[in-house]
């Protein structure tokens, strides 16, 4: 067994401020395909969930710590290691986090656990530790549009909107985007999701200092796929597919690219389960917004 690459000393010193920060620190593993620093989709999902579910939420102090398995050189797994801790670094601040928040970053090398030698390594090493303040999960809010929509009088004239206030929900909060609605098994927006589309459009021109993640969910397929399929594209990226529509409306009416994310979950968090109607499936078929800076 190599000899430990950083000394525990350190990790301690780094942990010491989550300790005043929440009653007991909580850690998100992330596990990486062997001798990779990508993030694979099992990866990729568990990060969009943990952040999803707000067990890991933009404002809380992140301690980053990298890891390999003993397959390989001292200099080699320390290098791995330390990739695969940037890798999900930049992830999360492409999801909104905000670099000051990450407290530390560590390499750790190879694992210093003794296990049985397997030609493919041990998965468990092949991670990626999050450890974070303790934070209540966001609460999910609804956008009840019919009070930020504003018929004219002559009902021929077109609708025009209120901005939604943004500004007082506190980043990493939800709000389900309602009356949005897509052609079955399509990623095309439908005309009678254009009120929407305007509230939220209105709301990010009047705070243009907010960033957002736009989140999509379908219903009706099963949890353990990844995403339900697209027929305009035929890959199984229905729900991702969504929310980039979302994005293109706002991109196209002048929002930064900038400012928006997109994530696609799939059928993973539905709002009703088991779904025993089409109510059932048409809350699940959804589209929030996650308040991010």
């Amino acid at each position: 067994m190599k000899r430990i690459q950083l000394l525990s000393g350190l990790l301690l010193l780094a942990l010491m401020p989550f300790a005043s920060l929440a009653k007991a620190p909580d850690t998100l593993s992330v596990y990486f395909s062997f001798n990779e620093s990508q993030l694979n989709d099992t990866a990729h999902d568990d990060l969009d969930s943990a952040i999803y579910e707000g067990r890991l939420s933009v404002g809380q102090s992140l301690l980053i710590i990298g890891y390999a398995d003993a397959v390989g050189s001292d200099g080699f797994n320390i290098g791995l290691s330390r990739q695969r801790a940037l890798t999900v670094k930049d992830y999360l601040l492409q999801s909104g986090f905000d670099e000051r928040d990450i407290r530390l970053l560590l390499a750790r090398g190879e694992s210093q656990v003794t296990r049985p030698a397997q030609p493919g390594g041990y998965r468990p090493d092949r991670r990626v530790d999050i450890v974070s303040s303790n934070k209540p999960a966001p609460k999910t809010h609804t956008i009840r549009l019919a009070d930020h929509i504003q018929r004219k009088p002559d009902s021929l004239k077109p609708l025009t909107t209120a901005p939604l206030d943004l500004s007082t929900v506190p980043a990493g909060q939800t709000l389900v985007l309602e009356n949005i609605y897509f052609y079955p098994g399509r990623h095309i927006v439908r005309k009678e999701s254009i009120a929407s589309l305007q509230a939220l459009l209105a709301s990010l021109q009047a705070h243009p200092n907010i960033k957002i993640r736009i989140e999509g969910h379908v219903c009706c397929v099963s949890p353990y796929i990844r995403d339900a399929m697209d027929n305009d594209t035929q890959v199984e990226e229905l729900s991702l597919n969504r929310a980039a529509a979302i994005r293109e409306y706002l991109v196209a009416h002048g929002i930064s690219n900038d400012r928006l994310s997109i994530a696609g979950f799939g059928h993973r968090h539905p709002i009703v389960n088991p779904e025993r109607s089409e109510e059932d499936a048409n809350r699940n078929r959804r589209v929030e917004i996650r308040v991010l800076k």
